[in-house]
């Protein structure tokens, strides 16, 4: 079989800075992080709509041709239109 040795190294040096965090600062930076988890939900909700429009897309090229005159793929058609309006 395959064997792996480890080699050990030394751990890298780090850094420490000294810094004294006021109150105020630590406030602020609650907030940003409260700022920072909202446009992270809503990245993953962006995506995730995008992911439900290219199925949306591949849904409506398979089944234009016969069912173009029915009104439910015409409303899909307006939800596909929107969703590409939201996205740009």
């Amino acid at each position: 079989g395959y064997t792996h040795e480890f080699i050990h190294t030394s751990e890298p040096t780090y850094c420490r800075l000294k810094h004294s965090m006021k109150p105020a600062l630590v406030g602020k930076l609650d907030i940003l992080q409260n700022v920072l988890d909202v446009f992270a939900s809503t990245q993953r909700q962006q995506e995730k709509l995008m992911s439900e429009a290219k199925l949306l897309k591949m849904m409506i090229y398979k089944r234009n041709q016969q069912l173009r005159k029915e009104k439910s793929i015409q409303l899909l058609k307006r939800v596909q239109t929107c969703l590409k309006r939201a996205s740009t």
